[in-house]
């Protein structure tokens, strides 16, 4: 047996020139001496503490195999989290992007309906006080000075009357109405001058057309004694073919050319009849009107407000009125007090 003069490795191969281990070149004809114990010894127990140390690497590194895998299940752990917590914004996202376009959606049908219901005749509108208001100015306003639409008149009013109005200068309009006999009459019934009894009566009032040639007075008495004292005179004394009426219609006076329809009045009040008040469309108009009005006039027809309106303002002492309208389409219409100034407002 040979062993390398250089490292003291074994060579097996007689026919070998060169360690196999080393590199070193062996003599052919070199004395090949039998190796020392104590270094073949050596060199196994090098060779057992170089598998030893493979040993203890497999070891550790199974150790450390053992030891990442909780870091790896941690890490599965969190990525899960972060991927429900995108899919939670994912969600908010897709909900508030579906609501946004669902406000557009609904505001956009809004727009197209609102525009739609100003062309289209037969959608019904809330009405609403024409906002191009003249400013008018007559002698016979300065009476007006009692606001009107606060007595709720129209509560004992039937429903569709063909002309309804309030004013605040009963005086001056009694004489424009009632005529000569008219006042005889009453006169007569009351036993005092037809000046002495508007005295007891509010300067406020509501004049009613239920059809072209009758109508209704309704005032208000400014106490109570009056249904006691001067009214009681008048039940006395009244005939049956009187020209004008009077009935006490609840806490009201009203002076009517027709029975029957102080009759109706009476079913109003009892509750068998609905009023003007039930009448969804005058009580539109009549609440659309803010500030302080004095006059107040609607109509049912707008061919009898076209054909009568000279006449009818006539009776307030207001018959050039009807040159202040800027338009003929409307049925409703009221005068302002605004500081010392009289406004226009037509009502659509």
């Amino acid at each position: 047996m040979r062993v390398c003069p250089n490292c003291k490795a074994v060579i097996n191969d007689p026919n070998a020139f060169f360690c196999y281990k080393c590199g070193s070149r062996i003599e052919s004809d070199e004395t090949i001496s039998q190796p020392d114990t104590l270094e073949i010894n050596t060199a196994k127990k090098q060779e057992e503490k170089g598998s030893g140390d493979d040993k203890n690497s497999l070891t550790s590194l199974a150790s450390t195999d053992r030891t990442i895998k909780p870091d790896i299940s941690s890490v599965k752990h969190a990525t899960q989290k972060e991927d429900e917590k995108m899919k939670k914004k994912w969600t908010y996202f897709v909900v508030g992007a579906n609501a946004l376009a669902l406000f557009f959606v609904l505001f956009s049908v809004g727009v197209f309906f609102r525009y739609s219901a100003k062309d289209n005749l037969q959608v019904a509108t809330s009405p609403l006080v024409d906002i191009s208001t003249v400013e008018v100015s007559y002698p016979s306003l300065e009476d007006f000075k009692t606001p009107v639409l606060r007595s709720n008149y129209y509560s004992i009013v039937p429903q569709k009357p063909l002309f309804y109005s309030e004013g605040s200068n009963l005086k001056g309009f009694v004489d424009q109405l009632l005529t000569d006999k008219d006042k005889e009459y009453l006169e007569k019934t009351y036993e005092l001058p037809v000046s002495d009894l508007l005295v007891f009566l509010r300067p406020d009032f509501a004049y009613v057309k239920s059809s072209k040639d009758n109508f209704a007075l309704i005032t208000q008495a400014d106490s109570s004694d009056f249904f006691d004292r001067t009214y009681s005179k008048y039940q006395e004394n009244k005939t049956a073919d009187a020209p004008l009426y009077t009935v006490r219609v609840g806490k009201y006076l009203v002076f009517a050319k027709d029975s029957s329809y102080l009759d109706l009045m009476g079913d109003v009040l009892n509750g068998t009849y609905l009023p003007l008040e039930k009448d969804a469309s005058f009580i539109d108009k009549a609440n659309s009107v803010k500030g302080t009005p004095v006059f107040f006039v609607h109509s049912s027809s707008k061919e009898f407000l076209d054909s009568n309106l000279e006449q009818i303002l006539g009776l307030y002492g207001l018959a050039d009125l009807k040159y202040d309208f800027y338009k003929n389409e409307f049925t409703t219409f009221t005068i302002v007090k605004e500081g010392d100034s009289f406004l226009l407002y037509t009502i659509d």
